[in-house]
């Protein structure tokens, strides 16, 4: 079959060839959402796996990706494997073997060039042989003095390379000697071998993945990896075929989640290992490191995503100068611009995601019952708390965010952070909550899936561990809310001049906005709601122009809110709501030079509206305790608006 495919590239045999007309059909169906006994290209289950069942196994096939971004997924699951694809034999000219035609190859993967060393087991075998073997054979061409070969090797590599990793392919000429009359101890010899060639796996440190040219040696000493660097200086424990010349022909792909064929990226992951801690040695070259990443391949920084924004949290927290960590923040504004530029933002989201997070891997006791914990798919996690740990993501992101922000700075960089600050704002959010459970601050294991609260997880138990959990979920909900608004509010004192900018509508502003409004539409103590208006009447206090000027879009969806507040089971908390909403009306007052509060009056009503409109239309309006319009805070409002006008 691989003679006549060989012949159809050649004209003068491609005359002589009939062809036979034919069709051939292939069909794709879509995998069933619950399919069974399904293996991963690493023979891992990963669904259901019965294997008492006399039943299919499906394999999932490895997917070899384009190298651009859009293509690309963060690495979530282990996976190295290199596949291996000898291709060519030129032995046409070589004068070492009499007989070297019918030639077999074999692969060999080993971790010496010693001459006791044996071959990893570590080839995955063929279909219906053991799962993986110590070497493995192509198909052998007839009577073919420079073969082709066709077969494709797969190599499970281990997590460790070394220089001494290599594959060996060792050369056969095979026998078809079917002579009745040639001795039995000839007929016995099948194989003989004719040469051998091996390829180090590693250079300069990465594994080599393209297509190398090699020479084949008709002998193989002790020591042989280091004979190859010297072939034009003929080594005398070594005979080369063909004067040393590069005869064979071999390429390789790697998928490995290990090992990034990026340079840039190798280098900077090659210097955090290489130290005891990613910011001691020399500053400078650190920071030669962290600035060439931005000249890393957009597919590879997708994919090693997680792994490079977790490193880089480890660099920011262990740095000792304000370059290095400017540097690293710098890297990520980058990486998050690169992700929104090509429309794979939900990475991001899904890396900083407040979730679950996972102080100890193993069963937690909380109220007497044991809760499983487990991660979250790309879920970004500090560096644990100690005693002896004096900085923490939150302080040093928000240092070097400063920084960036000072109007020397680079224009570009800055506008960028600005853009794209919701990744920075969460990540200091989520730092900062699980500061405040490791330090034990807040005496509770686990955090909640909100923006900026925490959850609960799945657990059963009495009614009074029910009410046990809720007093501890109630006190972290309200630290990390006073934690928010403490934060916030330094936020707005350092760069009010940003938030001003386009009367208060920007990136920036919305995104400050948000935040605060966050904490209404999100259940939270009296405590903590009290602390939320508080801010918010500062919040007005500070910026008017964002409520009376421009577009009404925040006005709105403030006086929305606040409405909803009107009504709360707390009478405290529906006086202090309308007392915020009273405060709105008298600042747009005030706005317009005690002329007129047109624009605050007019969003009430609306929202009023549409709150009837969503009831009578059996949407359920608001979720409040009483009518929200014929409250006593709600008249209280109309008394002191009449007073205004």
């Amino acid at each position: 079959m691989f003679k006549l495919l060989a012949d159809f590239r050649k004209p003068e045999k491609m005359a002589k060839l009939p062809v036979i007309l034919g069709n051939l059909d292939v069909t794709i169906d879509d995998v069933a959402p619950d399919l069974t006994n399904c293996i991963s290209s690493s023979y891992i289950p990963v669904r259901t796996f019965d294997s008492s069942e006399k039943t299919n196994i499906y394999f999932e096939v490895e997917e070899f990706v384009p190298y651009i971004a859009k293509c690309s997924q963060p690495f979530t699951i282990y996976n190295n494997h290199l596949y291996v694809y000898p291709r060519h034999l030129k032995y046409d000219s070589q004068k070492s073997f009499t007989k070297a035609r019918n030639i077999a190859v074999c692969i060999e993967f080993k971790d010496s060039d010693r001459e006791e060393a044996v071959s990893l087991k570590c080839i995955y075998g063929r279909p219906g042989g053991p799962l993986f073997t110590e070497n493995a054979s192509a198909a052998v061409s007839h009577h073919q003095h420079s073969p082709e070969f066709y077969d494709e090797f797969k190599i499970a590599l281990p997590t460790q390379l070394n220089e001494k990793h290599h594959l060996l392919f060792t050369f056969f000429h095979v026998s078809c000697d079917s002579n009745s009359k040639a001795s039995a101890k000839k007929r016995d010899v099948v194989e003989t071998q004719v040469g051998y060639a091996w390829l180090p796996l590693l250079k300069d440190g990465r594994v080599i993945m393209n297509e190398s040219h090699v020479p084949v040696a008709a002998n193989l000493p002790t020591g042989y990896l280091n004979c190859q660097e010297v072939v034009s200086k003929q080594h005398p424990e070594i005979k080369w075929v063909d004067g040393g010349k590069p005869l064979f022909k071999v390429s390789t792909h790697l998928v490995s989640t290990v090992y990034t064929q990026d340079q840039h990226l190798h280098n900077f992951f090659g210097h955090c290992q290489s130290t005891e801690s990613a910011a001691q040695g020399t500053g400078g070259e650190l920071v030669k490191y962290l600035k060439s990443l931005h000249a890393m391949e957009s597919s590879v920084m997708i994919q090693f995503l997680p792994t490079t924004l977790n490193q880089l949290f480890r660099v920011l927290t262990s740095a000792t100068n304000e370059e290095v960590a400017v540097n690293v923040t710098k890297v990520m504004i980058h990486i998050v611009s690169q992700c929104h530029e090509e429309g794979l933002e939900h990475y991001l989201r899904s890396y900083v995601k407040v979730s679950i997070v996972l102080v100890h891997l193993s069963y937690v006791k909380v109220s007497m019952v044991l809760v499983h914990l487990s991660y979250v798919k790309y879920v970004f996690k500090t560096e644990p708390y100690t005693s002896s740990t004096t900085r923490t993501v939150h302080e040093e992101l928000a240092k070097a965010m400063t920084a960036i922000l000072k109007p020397s700075t680079d224009f570009l960089t800055s506008n960028k952070l600005l853009k794209y600050s919701w990744y920075f704002f969460e990540a200091l959010v989520k730092s900062m909550a699980q500061y405040l459970i490791e330090s034990s601050k807040v005496r509770v294991s686990l955090l909640a899936p909100a923006v900026w609260c925490v959850s609960s997880a799945a657990y059963s138990h009495s009614d009074a561990d029910v009410l046990n959990q809720s007093v501890l979920e109630a006190n972290i909900a309200t630290e990390v809310c006073l934690t928010v608004l403490d934060t916030l509010s330094i936020f707005i004192m350092g760069f009010k001049t940003q938030l001003c900018s386009d009367h208060g509508h920007n990136p920036l502003m919305k995104k400050v906005f948000e935040v605060h409004l966050c904490f209404l539409q999100i259940n939270q103590s009296e405590t903590a709601l009290k602390q939320v208006f508080t801010s918010l009447r500062t919040f007005i206090y500070k910026f008017p122009c964002t409520f009376f000027e421009g577009r009404a879009d925040m006005c709105a969806s403030f006086c929305y809110e606040i409405l909803k507040c009107c009504n709360s089971k707390l009478s405290s908390i529906r006086s202090d709501a309308a007392h915020l909403l009273y405060f709105l009306m008298k600042s747009n007052f005030d706005y317009t030079g005690r002329k007129s509060f047109v624009r605050t009056h007019l969003q009430v009503r609306k929202r009023e509206r549409d709150g009837r409109e969503m009831r009578g239309g059996g949407g359920g309006g608001y979720p409040l305790h009483t009518d929200p319009f014929v409250s006593s805070e709600r008249l209280y409002v109309e008394e002191q608006s009449m007073e205004l006008s």
